[in-house]
């Protein structure tokens, strides 16, 4: 046994010695029935990775030490406190014993609440009747009778009782909390899958270009000798079409990574809208913060669905929040978010998103699919902000959900985006 270990078990039967002060006389005199029991029970259960009998034999020499102080403290030392004290410790050892007997040739396995009851019962049971036997020698009186027989039971099934009630209630509030740990890191690990989705397109794309640019620099490379391309230039041809291949590479490593470690591995995983909107509100609603800024997100769900790819709708939702973020006037934006079945057609999903900010002029409407385009320059440091923004929500849309996309805006009043998706697209009816 390491260290480690045995210091928790010492302190565990500290804990249960201690509270064997809080006890009281039945049977005979020294006989008490004490919280320590009820105590170590728990322990024994909750401490599943420590041996329950090392436990119970530990507290055999704590229990009475503790208790003799308070006798001694009270009545002064004499040979009968050490009677009274001394049987106590044939409790623990006969609890430990039976513990540890049950458990190799009965249970043959791991504590658990179904067989728990069934272990720590017997031992409470026995425990008693062994320490009342010691007494019985002791005392030179025979002490045991069938009504006390069956009133150890009675304690020893009460005890167990109260010890697997609150064992189940602390096993239960246990899972709830871990429960609510998974749930909160999913929703993270879901929100990097989103953004790396976005980020996977862009350079999806990149890697389209790149390959462009290294049939060009090789094209040129073998032209005709007429073409009057020299031999230098040739050279330098052919190192730009390695280089492109090299980064091509690079790129393709990196997706590769990417995809397995982050959004193949979430494929199959299941979240509401609902649960999607509101995880990207609170996402929002920091960024602004963080930005100085204001954030007012007003969300109706008339209907909700069980999304089949729910980093891929983040990614959308996310995009579009963050594009009305950057469109605030006067350090404050409202967003409204509703989804609904479509008036027109049942069989779609409509979603429509609104925003109060500078809004998006006519005339640059049209060219707001085009990747790199911005609106967003500062004449002050010449930065132009060329986020993925709606080229990449454009994209996810009518390629992967097959559905459509209508822009309104009005120059200071803000602008609408709706989205309209098919149901068999985007996965069950929740709502």
């Amino acid at each position: 046994m390491n260290i480690k270990k045995l210091k928790r078990i010492l302190l565990v039967a500290i804990t249960v010695s201690a509270s064997s002060l809080v006890s009281f006389n039945i049977v005979t005199t020294g006989f008490i029935v004490s919280l320590s029991v009820l105590v170590m029970g728990i322990f024994i259960y909750c401490y599943r990775d420590m041996r329950g009998h090392h436990i119970a034999w530990l507290v055999a020499v704590c229990s009475p030490f503790f208790r003799w102080i308070v006798l001694v403290g009270e009545n002064g030392f004499s040979l009968d406190t050490i009677a009274m004290i001394v049987p106590d410790s044939f409790f623990f050892l006969a609890y430990g014993a039976v513990y540890a007997i049950i458990h190799k040739y009965i249970v043959k396995g791991e504590c658990r609440l179904n067989n728990f009851f069934f272990v720590a019962f017997f031992c409470d049971w026995t425990g008693n009747i062994c320490e009342l036997m010691v007494r019985s020698v002791i005392y030179r009186e025979m002490i045991m009778s069938s009504e006390y027989f069956l009133l150890f039971g009675l304690i020893a099934l009460c005890r167990t009782g109260l010890v697997q009630f609150i064992s189940a209630s602390i096993e239960y509030y246990t899972s709830f909390l871990l429960s609510q740990e998974r749930d909160e890191m999913f929703k993270k690990l879901l929100n990097q899958a989103s953004v790396f989705e976005s980020e996977v397109r862009v350079m999806e794309k990149n890697i389209g270009e790149i390959e462009v640019v290294m049939r060009k620099a090789y094209d040129l490379h073998n032209a005709p000798e007429n073409s009057g391309i020299s031999r230098e230039t040739r050279g330098k041809l052919l190192e730009i079409a390695k280089s492109a291949h090299e980064i091509k590479g690079d790129y393709m490593a990196v997706l590769s990574t990417l995809k397995d470690v982050y959004i193949n591995e979430l494929k199959g995983e299941k979240m509401l809208i609902s649960e999607v909107i509101s995880l990207e509100k609170q996402n929002v609603i920091s960024l602004g913060r963080s930005r100085g800024c204001t954030v007012s997100v007003n969300v109706k769900i008339k209907a909700d669905f069980d999304l089949d790819s729910p980093f891929k709708l983040m990614s959308v939702i996310r995009n579009i929040f963050t594009n009305s973020l950057e469109a605030v006037k006067n350090n404050s934006v409202t967003i409204g978010v509703t989804v609904e079945l479509d008036k027109e057609n049942p069989d779609v999903c409509k979603m429509t998103f609104t925003d109060n900010g500078c809004g998006i002029e006519e005339e640059n409407l049209e060219f707001i699919r085009m990747e790199g385009y911005s609106t967003k320059f500062s004449q002050e440091t010449g930065n132009i902000q060329r986020g993925l923004g709606l080229p990449v929500v454009w994209d996810i849309i009518e390629n992967e959900y097959k559905g459509k996309i209508d822009v309104q805006s009005t120059v200071n009043r803000g602008t609408t985006v709706t989205i309209r998706i098919p149901t068999e697209s985007i996965g069950e009816r929740a709502l």
